[in-house]
């Protein structure tokens, strides 16, 4: 038999019984029984049957965790995925995110959105490690974000430019043309960013992002025109 680190095999276990247990408890405050729950993911196309959820929430598994059914677990319960696996959220103190890594839960959630990198490392007596760099990853998320923001902004400011009209001071209407420049050119600026963070981050599913939010906000941009 392989060696276990048993360690990792107590954060593994940790790490299931508090899916479980929320799992448990979100099913509980919704008034579902297991059975009604398995039927919810039947709906929603992968079944996960009572048997399944009353291990996973007995914790009767070993610590292994399906992430298909974690995901669709999680639609079925109406909650994000992130909050079973960390449902201490907001609460203070601290969760084991490695096997001897502990974080605060906040921190955890924004890592999992890929808002912020790895969470420092909480030590005893609550003193922290160094702080992780940025990644490609994060950068690619946080560009996304100024990318939507921006977007409505110009499409705000384009919307505010066809308002004025002939009564209008050509200073007003040139204001309004150098904004719009503006943020067109900021704009720009951060696609050439998510370009240069693509081959960085995860691959196909990312390229397929920007290409659904180019053609996305090219769409709107022609009805606003």
């Amino acid at each position: 038999m392989p060696n276990v680190d048993e360690a990792a095999k107590k954060w593994e276990e940790g790490l299931s019984e508090r899916v479980g247990e929320a799992i448990q408890k979100r099913r509980t405050a919704l008034g579902l029984t297991a059975q009604q729950l398995a039927e919810r993911t039947r709906g929603l196309g992968y079944l996960v049957s009572r048997v399944a959820i009353s291990k996973i929430e007995g914790n009767k598994r070993a610590g292994k965790l399906d992430v298909a059914e974690l995901l669709v677990l999680a639609v079925a319960l109406e909650v994000p995925p992130a909050l079973l696996l960390y449902s201490s959220f907001p609460d203070d103190g601290v969760v084991e995110l490695l096997p001897g890594y502990n974080a605060w839960p906040p921190a955890v959630i924004r890592w999992l959105c890929g808002e912020s990198p790895l969470p420092v490392q909480v030590h005893a007596g609550d003193t922290i490690g160094d702080l992780n760099p940025a990644n490609a990853g994060t950068e690619l998320v946080g560009a996304f974000a100024r990318l939507t923001q921006l977007g409505a902004e110009l499409r705000k400011a384009r919307f505010d430019a066809a308002q004025i009209d002939a009564a209008s001071t050509p200073e007003t209407a040139q204001s309004a043309k150098r904004l719009i420049l503006d943020q067109e050119e900021q704009l720009a600026a951060v696609k050439r960013e998510i370009a240069k963070h693509r081959d960085g981050a995860v691959g196909n599913f990312r390229r397929g992002l920007i290409r659904w939010l180019d053609s996305s906000y090219r769409r709107r941009s022609r009805r606003l025109k």
